[in-house]
């Protein structure tokens, strides 16, 4: 009876800190969360049991506490952008954030597609202006004549809230258009009359149909999608799926200090990778986005919740000259993030930095300044939209 007692006592010990030092466990064996193999698998599935048993233990208490540094706003999917001090969350997230899209067609297809900055680049050279009072963003481009030499500046205006006589005067037919996000298919409204032919040239946006469309019906966010809290699936126009996109100032200096150290000369900013939020304070390396789960935001009007859901596959975008409207010959970031950012279980080929996630709430303002606070990590494999 003693020798069973003590046995048990010996596996409970045994398991307790096997539970406690985990991580230590699976460096030491060579172990990583993102492995495609079983060992991967049961880490996987013991981290998630083990930083489920942590939230419950500390009864919502945080795990640790970042702040917002700064907030990133696209009217148009894929244009520029504004940067404000402080902002509204709506159902979709950042309100007015990629509510409009440069879009072509697609005849084989018979579908819209987007314009990104991978194939349409000057489009990063736009600034924009923006009055919520007098309620427009003002698009302010430059010209370029026959020989793609720079002549001056125009601009256009886009209502921020957009109202049925405005679709009215600016839609060029009266049908709604299938389109095409990340193969997520939604229908949208083509208002190409709002959009200058000088703007197209100046852009470069020279494919067939191009036009400006806004979503007729926001498209449903399935993926990750808190099961249980949410009455109904939350919505987005033009947002790559989820409502929010989010990183770390910390992982932006990471990378440029391993972009130095490879000898390329490109430095990169928040801004390349095109998030919504940024965030900092992050202790590397025993802190990280990459598990993010539950977390809420401690704004002016207490405390607002979201559930990260994946990491974000990044494409060849941040590799953009921002200020010459053309891409980095020697993709400096990319090279930069395969070499030590394939991370999630997921795909095994895709390289990632930072985190979408979804509001549970809505009708509130986040501000430069507030508090970001972890409740909860979990490891949620890359799945993409679905």
């Amino acid at each position: 009876m003693l020798f069973s007692l003590t046995s048990l006592y010996t596996v409970v010990v045994g398991f307790v800190i096997g539970f406690i030092f985990l991580p230590d466990l699976a460096k030491f064996f060579n172990v990583t969360l993102s492995q495609q193999t079983k060992a991967g698998a049961t880490l996987r599935l013991l981290s998630n049991i083990r930083f489920k048993t942590i939230a419950l233990l500390r009864f919502g208490k945080p795990l640790y506490t970042l702040e917002v540094s700064k907030i990133f706003v696209f009217p148009i999917k894929s244009c520029s952008y504004i940067q404000p001090n402080e902002w509204e969350i709506d159902e979709h997230g950042f309100k007015h954030d990629r509510q409009y899209m440069l879009a072509f067609w697609e005849p084989k297809k018979q579908i819209y597609e987007a314009y990104t900055l991978r194939n349409a680049t000057r489009l990063s050279l736009v600034r924009i202006d923006y009055n919520l009072k007098e309620n427009y963003f003002e698009f302010i481009y430059p010209v370029i004549d026959m020989e793609g030499k720079t002549v001056g500046e125009k601009s256009f205006r886009l209502p921020c809230n957009v109202t049925p006589e405005f679709i009215a005067q600016n839609r060029n037919d009266d049908s709604d258009h299938e389109t095409n996000l990340w193969d997520v298919h939604f229908s949208s409204i083509d208002i190409g009359k709002a959009l200058p032919d000088e703007f197209k040239i100046s852009m470069q946006l020279n494919r067939p149909g191009s036009t400006l469309l806004y979503a007729s019906k926001p498209k449903s966010v399935k993926t990750g999608h808190p099961s249980g809290i949410l009455k109904s699936f939350r919505t987005t126009y033009f947002q790559d799926y989820y409502p929010m996109k989010f990183l770390a100032d910390e992982d932006i200096d990471t990378l440029n200090s391993k972009i130095v150290s490879k000898g390329l000369d490109f430095k990169a900013k928040a801004l390349h990778f095109r998030p919504n939020l940024v965030v900092r304070g992050l202790k590397l390396p025993y802190q990280s986005l990459d598990n993010w789960y539950r977390f809420r935001m401690e704004t002016d009007t207490g405390y607002h919740y979201w559930n990260a859901t994946e990491k974000c596959p990044r494409c060849s975008v941040p590799n953009m000259k921002l200020d010459e409207g053309v891409m980095d010959k020697k993709m400096a970031v990319s090279k930069t993030l395969s070499s030590y950012r394939k991370v999630d279980s997921g795909d095994k080929h895709l390289h990632f930095l930072g985190m979408y996630a979804i509001n549970l709430d809505e009708g509130y303002t986040v501000k430069v300044g507030d508090k970001v606070t972890l409740l909860e990590e979990k490891v949620q494999p890359y799945v993409g939209p679905k």
